[in-house]
């Protein structure tokens, strides 16, 4: 009898496990092949527009179906749109404007699924109080906890089912681009650059082992020169895996919160020029680029007196950038400071944004500063009126056109001749860009505060470059300061 009660249970258990394994394949069929008919009716429609209204109105449909899909099966294609929708001046307005309120919070995950996944990462009773979540994003949502001898952490955990249907989307979404190459194969090969680098960076923000890493070491760099102004929290080793990153639970507001900022008695813009100094510093001094600045990455405490600290949050989506970029980069941003156009000119052919060097100009000018030096060369930050910003989205649409080719595709064409580096500079300049607006900040501080990193990491590689590589004395006592507090990982005197 017992042997047949086994046998009974075991074939049961067998019967539920084909059961779910058949469920999990129909949904995994179903969102495929659903993600791959509306990409189809998007291409579909796209071939047929005869005219720029119609253009437009199949750039409005085709953000409506990729954000409905974002929305719908989140994960990796919710990720993808933000992506998309980051891509100010490169995606057309109408794929800016309707995917960016996928930076907003996502749904959270079953809190069952949750703590069974905490336990098979650390083992069960890894955290002494565990709560509900109080942030959640397209891959890992944000818990409170306390750890056993009391410490408040702050858990940030992949979603469960994430894994499940990572696979699955970046098949979907290869064989939505396949398709277009069949369907269309001029445009295919246009934005063939957007899906590896896609996969490129989701890859990096899976791995929460490499973001504890990258938090501590932006955290080492940023305190050295702005001490408790700007952190990083704190990574607890002990309880992080790939899947897991236990960092300090940290208090604090949003930084674009500007009614929370006046209600804390803090200067907005102040706030504002904190943020743009750490992120210009970390990128032009140490080549460490946070390419997902967006306003929910950074928390403000206050200290009273109007004091504050800024927390730099989710370090899952950095860009070193190559020495020779960040060396062009820097040499760029202090040549438009001092109105040097013809050694700005030189840098920005050098970082290959077109090959002659008055439009190189240009399109470094409009894709890193919004302005154009088309007319009149305005100095860099200039105040620009309504009817310059009007001017300037005609620029714009000149510029990306080349011959009789469509404005995304020639912009898609720029993109994908510039280094890879530098399209998430460009990203993060955009998303820096509108939090900085929000918060009421001078723009030509803004660009003031890059330059003026730039000039330090160019003077640093001048230190760096000059002296014998085996001789650290040689360099005056601030000199040397300031290379103690700089990366330059390639050199022999690190």
């Amino acid at each position: 009898d017992l042997h047949k009660e086994y046998r009974r249970q075991r074939q049961m258990c067998i019967r539920d496990s084909y059961r779910d394994d058949l469920e999990r394949t129909g949904r995994a069929a179903f969102r495929v092949g659903d993600v791959t008919f509306q990409g189809l009716r998007t291409i579909a429609e796209y071939k047929r527009a005869a005219t720029p209204e119609e253009v437009q109105a199949c750039h409005a449909r085709g953000a409506a179906r990729l954000r409905d899909l974002a929305a719908t099966y989140g994960g990796l294609l919710c990720k993808f749109g933000q992506h998309v929708g980051s891509l100010q001046y490169v995606a057309p307005d109408a794929y800016t404007r309707t995917l960016s309120a996928l930076r907003d919070s996502q749904p959270c995950s079953d809190d069952g699924a949750v703590r069974a996944l905490l336990d098979r990462e650390l083992g069960p009773g890894a955290f002494r109080d565990l709560r509900p979540p109080i942030a959640s994003a397209s891959i890992a949502e944000v818990r409170p906890a306390t750890l056993g001898d009391g410490t408040a952490v702050a858990v940030k955990v992949m979603h469960p089912a994430l894994e499940a249907s990572i696979a699955c989307d970046l098949y979907a979404l290869e064989v939505c681009f396949a398709l277009s190459r069949l369907a269309d194969p001029r445009i295919a090969d246009d934005w063939a650059w957007l899906l590896p680098e896609f996969r490129d960076g989701v890859a990096l923000e899976l791995d929460f082992v490499n973001e504890g890493a990258t938090a501590e070491r932006a955290g080492a760099l940023l305190e050295r020169r702005h001490g408790s102004r700007v952190r990083v929290p704190a990574v607890h080793w002990s309880h992080t895996t790939k899947r897991v990153l236990t960092m300090a639970y940290v208090e604090g507001h949003r930084v674009d919160d500007v009614d929370a900022h006046a209600r804390s008695g803090l200067d907005k813009r102040k706030v504002g020029d904190a943020l743009v100094s750490a992120l210009a510093d970390l990128a032009c001094e140490h080549g460490l680029v946070h390419a997902d600045p967006h306003g929910g990455n950074q928390l403000v405490e206050p200290r009273g007196r109007g004091d504050f600290t800024l927390w730099i949050l989710d370090h899952g989506l950095y860009r070193n950038l190559a020495p020779a970029t960040r060396r062009s980069l820097c040499g760029l941003w202090e040549s438009l400071a001092t109105r040097d156009f013809q050694s700005a000119t030189a840098h920005a052919v050098a970082l290959n944004f077109a090959d002659d060097g008055p439009r190189a100009l240009e399109v470094a000018r409009l894709l890193l500063t919004a302005t154009s030096s088309r007319g009149e060369t305005k100095a860099l930050g200039a105040k620009i009126t309504a009817s310059d910003a009007t001017t300037l989205r005609g620029h714009v649409r000149d510029l990306l056109t080349e011959h009789d080719a469509a404005p995304s595709s020639a912009a898609a064409a720029l993109l994908a001749r510039v280094p890879r580096d530098l399209l998430f500079t460009m990203r993060s300049a955009s998303l820096l860009r509108g939090t900085h607006a929000v918060l009421g900040a001078d723009r030509r501080l803004r660009y003031v505060r890059f330059a003026e990193a730039a000039a330090r990491g160019n003077a640093l590689d001048a230190a760096w470059d000059a002296p014998r590589p085996d001789d650290a004395r040689c360099f005056r006592a601030d000199v040397a300061d300031a290379i103690s507090r700089c990366d330059r990982p390639g050199h022999a005197l690190n």
